[in-house]
């Protein structure tokens, strides 16, 4: 993909996901946006620890 496709298509359609007020400390922070990002264009999971202080919170 281009610059611009990854910003024009996967980006504003993941924005769509993460507005300002679905942000939440613990649940649904800028990791799990960074997760999805990961996800899409690896294909794997982000490793474990990313999210760990989440998790335990």
């Amino acid at each position: 993909m281009s610059r611009a496709e990854v910003h024009t298509t996967f980006l504003e359609d993941l924005a769509e996901d993460y507005h300002r007020n679905t942000h939440h400390l613990i649940a649904r922070n800028c990791n799990h946006f960074t997760t999805d990002v990961y996800n899409h264009f690896t294909g794997k999971p982000t490793p474990r620890w990313v999210n760990r202080l989440a998790r335990l919170g």
